[in-house]
């Protein structure tokens, strides 16, 4: 970016910076005649060098053609990162404002095609991508005023949406040109980072909300661009590779910028295109061989942002719901498996509050979707976790996870899921009750007074016999189902054994909390939670075991008591109501 200096002001002031350009000039000229059969010479009287944004939008819509290069002549008759003239400003206005009106929504009942979608068509074949591509492959691009930035790249983004819409071959010359706009994009977005952060004081200074809108159209271009980049490809190890680029290079380019923008989004981004961006990057990292993922993955990631805002970042994405979709959980973590697990962050995970981001994630999904969508997003919940404390120590990992986040708990629930899922494989079930078995292996051969083995074997005993319970009392209808819970039963016996559990005292322990529980109100606020009421109490539809007195304690209980996950954590089944 060009910078001159101005001596009242502090600020550097760049060669483009000049008095604030209105975005609605005031019309001088207006038309009402149609322009259709004119010649060029003809269409170059309708238009009016003073007319206002309106007016050239109509215009584009009338003479596709002519607006383009009428776009095009004005462009190279500009100052190269000088001011903005304000004719050229008002038309590449006009085609913004048409660009950001193109419909990208895919899917079923969606319609194809509406007028402005066509229009673009119409401006595609004018060459308005030729003279996007021409654009961003100025050496000095970046440079520009970041309102001109901004117009060419909603212009670029309106073009891969069409191009998407119409699933363009990849091999087409139209689809190439778009990924040689994107990696030339990438490129500028990489080295001129500056562009779209909000604390760019410059652009503050100068261009108020620049940095916002000009990172906006990036991310929708990126998000869309999932298209041109997608290839779904068997590796020899089975696994998938839903990537392709045509360089490596141009891997390395791409996720770098998706990490940026992901990283630097704000609140009033649009959160479901900020959002898609990390996945997309942690893809694209996936590409590359093991040494160079890791150099590109902290190189890229966690050094920039540093390994405690990283994961700190990660838990917004976390927490985000999904947006309705309920396959996202599952997406995101698995783009994380492969480097959760870098040494880097491993002291990082409980203060930057990652397991608890997990573990609120997986609570707040758990009565969406199916039963087997809901196993999913468990199975590879299990293999992250086992990932990070397979490498990391006791006490930045396993610890945290024993004493705070109960994941003896969520192991348990998880098998009791597994169980009910024909095809689900239990083999992250077992790996997981063989680690924390040795885990607790380990901690029974410390002496002395140990904190975290008597946290465990609490945790445990919370869940152990119960679990047995319901593995035992499960009916399956198949030979395979059958053979798969008799397994868990008998892993998860020796786990409960290590941890000195003896099942004929779980099993009293459990009958005698039921019984009182049966009499109680489970509202640990109500004066009945620990005497009799004079009136019976009733079940709770959701997990069958938890009783209440009234129906204000069982609401009380929900939104204060915690209820609300344990519900769901303690019936696998998703709950349905009474009128069902």
């Amino acid at each position: 970016m060009a910078l001159a200096r101005i001596d009242s002001n502090p600020t550097p002031r760049p060669s483009w910076a000049v008095s604030p350009i209105t975005a609605d000039m005031s019309p001088v000229g207006t038309y009402e005649s149609s322009s259709a059969g004119l010649d060029e010479a003809s269409q170059e009287s309708e238009v009016s060098e003073s007319w206002d944004v309106e007016a050239l939008e109509d215009a584009i819509m009338r003479m596709p053609g002519y607006m383009v290069k009428r776009l095009r002549t004005l462009y190279s008759q500009r100052v190269h990162c000088g001011p903005l003239e304000p004719d050229l400003y008002e038309v590449a206005l006009a085609f913004s404002n048409i660009a950001d009106v193109i419909d990208d929504r895919l899917g079923p009942g969606i319609v194809e095609d509406n007028e402005d979608d066509r229009l673009w068509d119409s401006l595609l074949d004018a060459g308005i991508s030729d003279l996007c591509e021409e654009i961003v492959k100025e050496s000095d691009f970046e440079s520009e005023h970041p309102d001109w930035i901004a117009a060419v790249l909603s212009m670029v983004s309106a073009t891969v949406v069409r191009c998407h819409k119409r699933s363009v071959d990849y091999e087409s010359p139209r689809a190439q040109q778009v990924l040689r706009i994107l990696s030339r994009l990438c490129h500028i977005g990489n080295t001129h980072r500056e562009l779209f952060v909000d604390d760019n004081i410059i652009l503050e200074t100068y261009a108020p909300g620049a940095a916002s809108l000009m990172r906006f159209h990036m991310q929708h271009i990126l998000s869309e661009a999932t298209y041109f980049y997608s290839e779904s490809r068997l590796l020899p190890d089975g696994s998938t590779v839903a990537m392709r680029v045509r360089s490596a290079e141009e891997g390395r380019e791409l996720a770098r910028l998706c990490m940026h923008l992901w990283y630097c989004r704000a609140s009033d981004d649009d959160q479901v295109l900020a959002e898609m961006l990390l996945p997309f990057a942690l893809n694209a990292v996936n590409l590359f061989s093991p040494g160079d993922f890791f150099s590109l993955f902290e190189n890229e990631a966690i050094m920039p942002m540093g390994p405690l805002q990283f994961l700190t970042s990660v838990c917004t994405s976390l927490r985000c719901g999904g947006f309705g979709n309920v396959e996202w959980p599952r997406v995101l973590l698995d783009r994380l498996l492969p480097n959760i697990a870098s040494r880097p962050l491993w002291p990082h995970y409980s203060a930057s509050g990652f397991f608890a981001a997990l573990r609120d994630m997986l609570d707040s999904n758990n009565h969406l979707g199916s039963t087997l969508v809901r196993w999913r997003q468990l199975d590879i919940a299990l293999e992250l976790l086992i990932a990070v404390t397979d490498v990391a120590p006791l006490n930045d990992a396993a610890g945290p996870l024993i004493r705070h986040f109960d994941i003896v708990e969520l192991i348990a629930h998880s098998i009791l899921v597994c169980v009910q899922v024909t095809e689900a494989s239990d083999g992250v079930c077992h790996r997981a009750i063989d680690h924390y078995t040795k885990i607790a292996a380990v901690l029974g051969l410390r002496s002395g007074k140990n904190a975290l083995k008597e946290a465990f074997q609490q945790a445990t005993q919370r869940v152990w016999y119960r679990t047995l319970k319901t593995l035992r009392d499960h009916r399956s209808s198949d030979i395979r189902g059958k053979h798969k819970c008799k397994q868990l039963i008998l892993a998860w016996q020796v786990f409960g054994k290590t941890l000195d559990l003896v099942e004929a005292d779980e099993k009293a322990a459990y009958d005698r909390e039921m019984k009182a529980a049966a009499h109680l109100c489970g509202w640990s606020g109500c004066k009945y939670h620990e005497k009799e009421p004079p009136h019976p109490v009733r079940t709770c539809a959701g997990c069958g075991e938890v009783r209440y007195c009234s129906r204000p304690c069982q609401q009380k209980d929900w939104r204060e008591g915690g209820h609300k996950q344990k519900c769901k954590r303690l019936k696998a089944e998703p709950h349905q109501s009474r009128r069902d």
